[in-house]
């Protein structure tokens, strides 16, 4: 009943002074905003990129020229091997090329990639409507397409792309298949061979990169040095850093961008502490103001018997009570904040329940700690020098 008492003797004090209040609350909401707001956003951010990351398959690598020696359907042959099949669970030479898209009197620019059927096996669970192109597409060259979201959205807004023939590369080309959204967007997947065959530029023996899947994720790191091992061996090369190929694992990508986000996030966190830092002064300020102000008070308060932690207990639960107003506008502060920014930037808003629970904690912890020192020095008053303060 004591401790009921004194929170609504704390509204009381609050509500005589509210502009008082505001001010003494204003750097806890800031601080506690920040947090929230940030936390929210780097884990928006986070989701998108690693969603953006897995729609190439997170046991995906991808292996890239760099320098004069291509890649070739043979070394993707050569990796296709049975004897890593432990490893590799699928082998995708891929030759890419740019063109505009044409539909009617709508055009859009995209990347056409070349995947030959082995593509598929990891990546047919992409697919939002359609079919991909068959062994029989690859073998004859055929021009048929699976086409990403937003390209189907730039071309045929509301009508149904599959069946409906586009054209690019001087030749006319049937959607066959659309992939789901967040996949692949704004690319185009077709036959290998008739990328080969209909772009002068692309050639089969100057691949744009060959994707290996890994067999498992716990297999991926490994599958990633066995790639770079097999690479060595056919092109005679003893040092893995004079590889003319660049090996990408999305795994490690994933892994990295966690580690580089965990890394910003407590640069944000810090950054927002700053203004929780400010804020504690400023209630503690406030309080010492306060203290002031309610000297004769106290006085009488301890004249009639009130012990010293009485007096403590009600300073300290008045900061606590204002941090802890700070921390409730604060949180829906941020909150705000967050979604409107992941409403611009076209992320998936995500509340993040470690920031409400840091923003309840901190709130409550500055409360407790600049709230000591002017509870103890309103309980080291004296009766008699109190009730002769003017």
């Amino acid at each position: 009943m004591l401790i009921l008492e004194t929170i609504k003797e704390s509204f009381k004090s609050l509500r005589r002074n509210k502009m008082r209040t505001f001010l003494s609350a204003l750097g806890i909401i800031i601080g506690i905003g920040s947090v929230i707001a940030l936390i929210s956003l780097g884990n928006a951010a986070q989701s998108t990129i690693q969603t953006q990351i897995e729609s190439f398959g997170v046991n995906a690598i991808n292996i890239m020229p760099r320098g004069t020696e291509n890649l070739t359907l043979a070394d993707a042959q050569y990796l296709r091997s049975d004897a890593f099949s432990y490893y590799f669970s699928a082998i995708s030479p891929k030759l890419n090329a740019t063109d505009t898209v044409t539909f009617d009197d709508k055009t859009t620019r995209a990347t056409i990639v070349g995947v030959d059927h082995h593509f598929w096996e990891s990546h047919q669970d992409n697919l939002q409507s359609g079919r991909h192109p068959a062994v029989a597409d690859d073998e004859e060259s055929n021009r048929v397409l699976v086409v990403g979201s937003s390209i189907a959205d730039d071309l045929f807004g509301q009508t149904n792309p599959l069946g409906q023939k586009v054209y690019f590369a001087y030749q006319y080309w049937q959607i066959i298949g659309v992939f789901k959204e967040g996949t692949n967007d704004s690319s185009i997947y077709t036959p290998l061979s008739s990328v080969a065959q209909y772009f002068a530029s692309a050639s089969t023996n100057a691949l744009t990169s060959i994707e290996i899947t890994a067999a498992n994720s716990e297999v991926a790191n490994d599958a990633t040095s066995l790639a770079k091992f097999l690479m060595m061996g056919r092109k005679n090369i003893d040092n893995v850093d004079d590889l003319p190929f660049t090996f990408i694992s999305f795994q490690q990508m994933v892994e990295t961008m966690n580690e580089l986000m965990g890394m910003f996030m407590l640069f944000l966190v810090g950054i927002a502490a700053i203004s929780l830092l400010v804020g504690g002064i400023g209630i503690m300020n406030i309080m010492l103001v306060t203290v002031v102000e309610r000297t004769r008070e106290i006085g009488l308060r301890k004249a009639l018997g009130a012990r010293k932690s009485t007096i403590v207990t009600q300073f300290l639960v008045e900061a606590m009570v204002l941090t802890l107003i700070g921390g409730i506008f604060g949180f829906l502060l941020g909150l705000g904040l967050a979604a409107v920014f992941c409403q611009i930037a076209d992320m998936d808003f995500i509340i993040s329940w470690q920031g409400v629970a840091l923003g309840v904690g901190v709130s409550t912890a500055i409360g407790l700690i600049f709230g000591i020192y002017p509870a103890q020095k309103a309980a080291k008053l004296q009766p008699i020098d109190a009730l002769r303060f003017d």
